[in-house]
């Protein structure tokens, strides 16, 4: 999402739209992202609209992780482990090379789909136990 509002904005204001935008979702609560958003919109806003526009329209799913545990919240604000299961899913098919038929293709998928879960259960990639032990922070 940041990036998008980032395209949206000239290149002078980029810096300054981008440290703005950042401190959105790196507060502390979800009333205090939305109050730094209006903050952000009636101060340097006013100079890209489009990019307001952009930032208005993403928020609500820009801002879902606030409904999970705070220990949760650095690794589900990025997208970072989802694109390294989909890294490893294109290098797994590449080496490949072609299928049969298309439940081949998915079986592939699915058994890495299940080897990364794995590894991400065994390196405690999200402590699942948080879930279930202690309700979200929804707010």
């Amino acid at each position: 999402l940041t990036r998008n509002v980032l395209a949206k904005a000239p290149w002078r204001l980029r810096g300054r739209l981008g440290k703005e935008t950042s401190a959105v979702f790196e507060a502390p609560t979800l009333q205090d992202a939305r109050k730094r958003l209006e903050a952000l919109q009636s101060g340097l806003g006013r100079q890209v609209p489009e990019a307001m526009e952009c930032l208005r329209e993403g928020f609500a799913s820009a801002t879902c992780f606030f409904s999970f545990p705070k220990a949760h919240w650095k690794r589900l604000r990025s997208t970072n482990g989802l694109e390294r299961l989909h890294g490893e899913v294109k290098r797994r098919i590449r080496s490949v090379g072609a299928f049969p038929d298309r439940a081949s293709a998915l079986r592939l998928i699915t058994a890495v789909a299940l080897e990364v879960t794995g590894i991400w259960d065994d390196r405690r990639y999200l402590d699942m136990a948080l879930l279930t032990s202690n309700p979200g922070t929804a707010e």
